[in-house]
């Protein structure tokens, strides 16, 4: 996957994945590029291609914007595995060093205490029946973190 993104930009694995806190079965990357637009639709268009994942969304937020969305172009790819659905979200962006630096900030800041709380707090938002979109993985990494 990083292989068929890095032709089209710079890709980073940010979230839970990439800090060891993995509750729900979605991945998130980042990818910067110079044409984020261009490089959704390749990239959307190469996931198809190789008839790897069951399921495939494009949104485009630059022109679409929604609340709590970033501006910018989302692909997502969907599958079944080991009886999960997993979803990976790929976002395309001009420039991504907030990303960056927010992911190093939170590698600094992060340790077993903190990384427990922070699962029980994805816990208890699935318990409450609220969604990622309601309550962001990043606003619960911010409260405990930051």
């Amino acid at each position: 996957m990083i292989k068929i993104l890095s032709k089209y930009g710079l890709p980073i694995v940010i979230g839970s994945y990439e800090l060891d806190l993995m509750f729900d079965e979605d991945i998130d990357i980042v990818v910067e590029t110079g044409s984020p637009r261009e490089s959704s639709i390749k990239v959307l268009n190469e996931f198809i291609r190789t008839e790897t994942f069951q399921k495939y969304e494009y949104g485009d937020f630059e022109k679409y914007t929604r609340l709590n969305r970033p501006n910018g172009f989302i692909v997502n790819l969907k599958i079944e595995y080991e009886n999960k659905n997993w979803e990976i979200e790929i976002w395309f962006f001009k420039n991504i060093s907030d990303y960056k630096i927010q992911l190093n900030k939170y590698k600094e800041l992060i340790n077993s205490e903190k990384k427990l709380k922070i699962l029980q707090r994805k816990f208890l938002r699935k318990e409450k029946g609220k969604t990622k979109h309601e309550i962001s993985s990043i606003s619960i990494y911010n409260e405990i973190l930051l």
